[in-house]
């Protein structure tokens, strides 16, 4: 078995683990949950700013539970929900039937790196949280591209290495990070440590260059999600107060403050593949 593939098989059993989570997670008040819903609602605010054609085909690539490509097809599309988690699909599933919805969700079996649709099916693509979680993220871009539409759009997010939270804790800077690799590496050669689930950050720049290199145009962008806040790895705020630093911290990176708009825990972004789209992050669609 490839390093790869080994990889995979420990994403795959770390989300079939965790499937009633993820459910929850967009259901509940709590600061994660907060941060979570916010992301969900952009993407839906910027396909509905989008006009697409009710006949327009969507994919959910990475759907998890399906909760977005639900709120996609309650707004009239045809969303193709697919994951390479069986038991994700299964509650994306009878989440599809609890909304009655079924009939619009189609559920998907699939890898993200090789997907079993002809070039240019859809006319929008969505990932989010997905790019962190696969091996190859520049194969599975190309993969996403060649399913989309010349014309096509498609709504993405990258977790950022970059997150405030992570700058303000000593053990979670960024500059620790090859440090703390180096300690789990022996640890985990001396048996202390299990294997570690791959997980793969980036600052909103390298992400803005991954996006770039593969000629894609940002028609608007965004960063979501402030906290929790703690030092040395321990909680500094209660939930309710870190919900309210979210919130506050959250309504000054949306006004475009320079310093909290790269450091936000989640960057979103809106893509056009047509050349002839300028890149405008500030005006918006």
């Amino acid at each position: 078995m490839s390093h790869m593939e080994e990889a995979q098989q420990l994403v795959d059993r770390h989300f079939a683990s965790s499937v009633k989570y993820w459910d929850k997670v967009y259901r509940e008040r709590d600061l994660a949950a907060t941060i979570y819903q916010r992301r969900k609602q952009q993407t839906l605010s910027w396909v509905a700013q989008l006009g697409l054609s009710s006949d327009s085909k969507i994919i959910d690539v990475g759907c998890g539970t399906g909760r977005t490509a639900v709120a996609l097809a309650q707004m009239g599309f045809q969303v193709c929900a697919l994951d390479h988690v069986p038991a994700m699909l299964d509650q994306a599933r009878r989440c599809a039937a609890q909304a009655m919805v079924s009939e619009q969700v189609i559920p998907t079996l699939g890898n993200v790196s090789a997907m079993q649709f002809e070039d240019g099916t859809f006319d929008l693509t969505v990932a989010l949280g997905l790019l962190p979680w696969v091996s190859d993220p520049d194969q599975a871009l190309e993969e996403m591209l060649r399913v989309t539409k010349p014309e096509g759009y498609l709504i993405l997010s990258s977790d950022n290495s970059y997150r405030l939270n992570y700058l303000l804790d000593p053990l979670e800077h960024p500059l620790a990070v090859p440090v703390r690799r180096r300690v789990a590496k022996w640890l985990r050669r001396a048996q202390i440590l299990p294997s570690a689930i791959p997980l793969r950050m980036q600052s909103v720049a390298r992400f803005r260059r991954l996006l770039s290199f593969h000629n894609l145009q940002i028609l608007n962008e965004t960063t979501i999600g402030f906290g929790p806040f703690t030092f040395f790895r321990q909680p500094v705020f209660s939930d309710s107060i870190g919900i309210k630093l979210h919130q506050f911290l959250q309504s000054l990176a949306d006004g475009r403050l320079p310093l909290l708009s790269a450091v936000g825990a989640h960057h979103i972004v809106l893509l056009k593949r047509s050349s002839s789209v300028t890149h405008d992050s500030e005006s918006g669609i």
